[in-house]
């Protein structure tokens, strides 16, 4: 019998855990492929072609997919619209999908963000651009995850359960 595969979308504001629990999850989970749209938006140098990235994206999903291959995507900000082509993606594969919107309070996000920030050098405005927007989003299917209250390891043992 064919195991099922997995689909997993981690979403969050910067610094909610998304990179930190998917590094974890990585050496648990047997043959999956780990996606980030911020990596593939930078493989177009000199423009922001953010329809590019997430078409790009969604095709390496679907041929992932279709090749048996587990899929864990982080995100950062999605419409609505963008999320559900690719939940639609999961189930049309008849993936198990896990998804979940990594939260915690702006203050944390910004005290997160400053002690990695020696490495990365991300813009005031499109820091708080980011976290205000997730500040209001609201994913129906999603199960939220609280990660101020958890650490890093919890997070991932959750999310491994659940598999």
């Amino acid at each position: 019998m064919k195991k099922r595969l997995n689909f997993i979308l981690l979403n969050g504001a910067m610094a909610s855990g998304k990179s930190t629990i998917a590094n974890l999850l990585q050496n648990k989970l047997d043959r999956t492929a780990i996606l980030e749209i911020e990596d593939v938006r930078l493989l177009v140098t000199g423009a922001d072609d953010n329809a590019l990235a997430w078409k790009v994206i969604y095709g390496m999903c679907d041929e992932y997919l279709k090749n048996g291959v587990n899929v864990l995507l982080k995100q950062t900000v999605a419409s609505a619209d963008i999320v559900n082509k690719f939940l639609r993606l999961a189930k049309r594969h008849d993936c198990h999908i896990l998804f979940y919107h990594f939260q915690a309070q702006r203050d944390e996000l910004l005290k997160r963000i400053k002690q990695r920030r020696k490495n990365k050098k991300v813009p005031r405005t499109l820091i708080m651009s980011n976290i205000q927007k997730h500040e209001h989003i609201n994913y129906r299917t999603a199960t939220p995850i609280n990660t101020q209250n958890m650490t890093a390891n919890e997070v991932a043992q959750l999310i491994l359960r659940n598999l």
